[in-house]
């Protein structure tokens, strides 16, 4: 029971900072000016059992690039900014009605801290997609690792726009990204690969599978670097929906890996992020603690 062992030492670790029957979340929004930057929002959500930051950003046109809105998670995790949910990349990304987020832009009044309840809390973003208007949250629960999501139509009513499609992405660095250090930054020849609860996804490299019903998640690893020693990376990071959903596997010989869900918005679509901050996981150990979220955790965040 290796994993219950690796659990308990991360809740130790954080339980000093926070009180495990309560969630601590932080909301900041700022003008800037920078060269890169038009305006910036960070978000903190931490309890005693692990800590989750998510940036948000206005983007001034660069290049071929226009103004663009940037969203990325993240927890800190031991290598810095190099693998897991990682700035690098846009580790969350959403489109509705063929419309991505990336092409908006962030407004102050739109963006405030949220509260749910048994102690849920978190923050809560509202996107306009040209007339179909989105509520985008994420949130912890006390006593739980796990990150929630949600994106649901605003207010749950009418739409200027009718919502006809939506895709929500979740892509990750697994476990490890060589380079730095003086070293060229290796772009292939890794071993990606998703652990499902029902099978285990490898490259070739540009492969695309459907969700089947029985993936009832969806691990983001690394055959090679499987967090089982030092040197070996930090471990998976994983992501599954809290109800049956759509989608697509994707799995690429480059440095990430995605899940692409695509959900039928006239419910609210919840779904869920793990990875550990400071502590290192083998792959076998990550999956066994998922699977123990998913037996006790599944049905209460279901009703948040």
């Amino acid at each position: 029971m290796r994993h219950a062992l690796v659990a308990a030492s991360i809740a130790c670790a954080a339980s000093s900072a926070v009180a495990a029957d309560s969630v601590f979340s932080t909301l900041s929004v700022r003008d800037n000016s920078d060269g890169a930057t038009l305006l910036s929002a960070n978000a903190g959500i931490s309890n005693s059992e692990n800590i989750y930051s998510i940036s948000l950003s206005n983007k001034r046109a660069h290049g071929k690039d226009g103004r663009r809105f940037r969203m990325a998670l993240g927890n800190g995790r031991q290598n810095g900014l190099q693998s897991g949910f990682s700035a690098l990349v846009e580790n969350v990304s959403i489109s509705v009605n063929g419309i991505p987020a990336k092409v908006l832009q962030l407004k102050k009044e739109t963006l405030r801290k949220w509260l749910g309840t048994d102690g849920a809390e978190g923050m809560e973003l509202k996107l306009n997609f040209d007339g179909s208007l989105v509520d985008v949250r994420f949130w912890m629960r006390p006593g739980s690792p796990v990150l929630f999501g949600e994106v649901t139509k605003s207010g749950g009513g009418r739409q200027l726009t009718p919502i006809t499609n939506a895709v929500v992405g979740v892509k990750a660095i697994p476990s490890y990204l060589d380079c730095g250090k003086g070293r060229k930054t290796r772009f292939s020849r890794y071993a990606r690969q998703v652990q499902t609860a029902s099978r285990l996804l490898e490259l070739p490299p540009g492969r695309s599978e459907k969700i089947h019903p029985d993936d009832l998640y969806f691990i983001l690893q690394d055959g090679e670097y499987d967090g089982s020693a030092e040197g070996k990376g930090c471990g998976p990071s994983a992501t599954w929906p809290l109800a049956p959903t759509s989608g697509r596997i994707i799995l690429n010989d480059s440095w990430t890996t995605s899940v692409e869900y695509t959900p039928d918005l006239s419910r609210p679509f919840r779904f869920a992020l793990l990875e550990y901050r400071s502590v290192r996981m083998s792959n076998d150990d990550f999956k066994a603690t998922v699977e123990r979220l998913l037996l006790l955790d599944n049905r209460k965040a279901q009703t948040k």
